[in-house]
């Protein structure tokens, strides 16, 4: 065990001279009306006058230039170049297109601008295809095709990869691995510079730097280990800046008062300390700058306190507490004052990633299990407080977590290899399964396209954007008629003679029972419902679902998330004229504004059929944060426009609906 459950790699271009290259690429042309596109990923730590990013000296440069893309052939009358559209530390899916008249600029899948290449291009000259020279910050991912890349495909692969093999696919660069890895099944020479360049492991947390800086549950005074006269057990993923003084992992109350404390002390062990107890100290310790679990479990009955470091038992002790309180005042990252201070007292100096807490006691096994495992599958857990972005929360309540003082929630970077498959690791292509529900008809087509014209008749691109809605639909509807349309999964229930209900989930030709249980048939078919709209995330950035790999503990999960405040009714309105593209987005934002869309893909990225790392997870996360916070209208309306091959799913689950249920 090496670090926390979310982490990732990337190929870090810290300096001027990093590059990567990848020979001479005889497969790509840039002479005459010879296609090609280029792909990439990237995060700029600066933005200077110039940067290349993929270039061949003497034929070609795709540059940043101040906060705009420019391309060019050498030598071309009419250069590509964008307005100012770039940022500092996000991440962006880059992509120029030729298609042998058209020379198109795409970020993050919309297109920038275009421009009409006039001249005849230059001759190749054996020079390598270079990746980097002048461009500081990150990436994840590099692709190079000889052919141009349509737009809907620009889009739905941003983070999906393709199968080896695909034609026209010349390399798909794999730079969170290191070395990096070709995995478009050709044979892509990978040569990285001999400074400059390197693997770096990025840890998403809060980092607190300062004696006011804490994390301040919000809404969470259900919460109350040690207080409640509960079994408690607490899991937590730290990396201290400085050892020297008692801080503050995790608390519920004031030391000596009701509660517990979770604490790192000066000499870098960790201690424990129920209500007025006795205090229970670790025999291991931590490393300063060492990303290291930390547990504690508290058994009632035997007052028992058990220490975990790094997934070890660390020390056991007697503790026992005679004073309760209905009430917790959790703090993550300090602690509640006995003088009555305006902020919490003994702040951990470092990095905190997530606390987890259950109401009972995990055995030895669990505790090394939900260092990596996510938490909230768990019936017994009733906090998993989650420090990563883009919505910091407790994944179980879904109450959001405020950011108080001198912390920052943002991604940690620490040189290193991880040497896991990323971004853009070879998959399986997906089969799904025959739809058993009713797919819409093309009246029912015409009206998505026309409502969707209504929405957006403010734009200008409407036109553009409406026809590529058409397009999808259309390709949808073609697969339909003649047969081969799959759903990524579907569902049938079985009342067992107890009278529970056994659900059981179909998938890559596979069946599985994910769940058994007393839900009524309208929770049944609302929990699949819910999943359908979060799977629709997937589906339209290229993701396939095999939610054979779900089980019980999602299922359970969403049953409780259903009675979150307004949720129903939310669903209700949204989809009362029925499910149209615009309303599974009106449907994605109210799971999004009631914490529920995050910790739902989280879960789902399980399921994925390709290999997603966390750091995918969180770039689309991203994504959404944008789509549904102040977000420019084109964003929303080209982002339905590719929905429209997920809401076919959505509409196929739709019509399953029981009667009587949402009326």
């Amino acid at each position: 065990m090496t670090g926390p459950r979310t982490s990732a790699q990337v190929t870090d271009f810290a300096a001027g001279d990093g590059v990567i290259g990848f020979g001479p690429v005889p497969q790509i042309v840039f002479r005459g009306r010879e296609p090609w596109s280029f792909e990439l990923w990237a995060n700029f730590d600066a933005l200077t006058d110039r940067m290349d990013l993929v270039t061949r000296e003497g034929e070609f440069a795709l540059q940043t230039r101040s906060r705009a893309l420019w391309a060019a052939r050498t030598g071309q009358p009419v250069v590509l170049t964008t307005d100012d559209v770039l940022e500092h530390h996000r991440w962006y899916h880059i992509a120029v297109t030729f298609d042998g008249f058209t020379m198109t600029a795409y970020l993050d899948g919309r297109r920038l601008g275009f421009v009409t290449v006039p001249d005849g291009g230059v001759a190749p000259t054996g020079k390598p295809l270079v990746l980097g020279s002048g461009f500081y910050g990150w990436s994840t991912g590099f692709r190079a095709w000889n052919t141009a890349v349509v737009p809907a495909k620009v889009y739905r692969h941003q983070w999906a990869p393709y199968p080896a093999g695909t034609p026209g696919l010349i390399g798909q660069v794999d730079l969170t691995r290191w070395p990096p890895v070709d995995t478009s099944g050709g044979d892509l020479p990978i040569t990285p510079g001999a400074s400059g360049v390197g693997p770096v492991v990025l840890t998403p947390a809060a980092a607190l730097g300062g004696a006011a800086s804490f994390c301040d549950p919000y809404n969470d005074g259900s919460i109350n280990p040690g207080a409640s006269q509960w079994d408690f057990s607490v899991l937590a993923w730290v990396n201290p800046a400085r050892l020297g003084t008692s801080q503050v992992i995790f608390s519920n109350g004031p030391v000596g008062g009701p509660g517990m404390r979770l604490a790192l002390e000066s000499t870098g062990a960790v201690s424990l300390r129920v209500g007025d107890g006795e205090t229970v100290t670790s025999t291991a310790r931590l490393d300063v700058g060492a990303w290291t679990s930390v547990a504690c479990t508290w058994s009632v009955a035997a007052a028992t306190t058990t220490l975990y470091v790094a997934g070890e038992p660390a020390g056991t002790g007697y503790s026992a507490t005679g004073k309760q309180s209905p009430t917790g005042t959790p703090v993550i990252g300090g602690m509640s004052d006995p003088a009555a201070r305006p902020l919490p007292s003994a702040n951990f100096f470092g990095s905190i990633q997530s606390v987890d807490v259950w109401n009972r006691v995990l055995t030895a096994a669990e505790v090394v299990r939900y260092q990596t495992e996510d938490p909230t599958t768990d019936q017994a857990c009733v906090a998993a407080w989650s420090l990563t972005p883009p919505l910091p929360q407790n994944t179980v309540t879904r109450n959001p977590i405020g950011i108080v003082g001198d912390t920052a929630v943002r991604a940690l970077a620490t040189p290193g290899t991880t040497g896991e498959p990323g971004m853009w690791a070879t998959c399986a292509p997906t089969s799904g399964t025959p739809p058993t529900g009713t797919l819409p008809d093309a009246a029912t087509l015409d009206a998505w396209v026309a409502e969707f014209r209504t929405r957006w008749a403010d734009l200008d691109e409407v036109d553009e954007l409406a026809d590529r809605l058409r397009h999808n639909l259309d390709e949808v509807a073609a697969q339909v008629s003649a047969g081969t349309f799959r759903v990524p999964f579907d569902l049938t229930t079985e009342r067992l003679p107890d009278g529970r209900t056994r659900v059981l989930l179909h998938a890559e030709g596979q069946t599985a029972v994910v769940h058994e249980g007393e839900f009524d048939p309208c929770t049944e078919w609302a929990i699949w419902f819910i999943i359908a709209l979060g799977g629709a995330v997937y589906q339209v950035f290229g993701f396939g679902l095999n939610l054979s790999k779900v089980g019980a503990g999602l299922t359970n999960y969403l049953g409780m998330s259903l009675r979150t405040p307004g949720l129903v009714a939310g669903l209700r309105a949204a989809f009362a004229a029925g499910v149209t593209p615009t309303a599974v987005f009106d449907a994605m934002q109210l799971l999004w504004q009631l914490g529920l869309l995050m910790p739902l893909i989280r879960t789902l990225r399980e399921a994925a059929t390709a290999s997603l790392t966390f750091w995918t997870v969180l770039s689309l996360g991203g994504r959404l944060l944008l789509l549904f916070g102040p977000s420019a209208p084109l964003e929303i309306a080209l982002f339905i426009t590719e929905l429209g091959v997920a809401a076919y799913n959505v509409h196929n689950q739709w019509t399953k609906r029981p009667a009587g249920c949402w009326s």
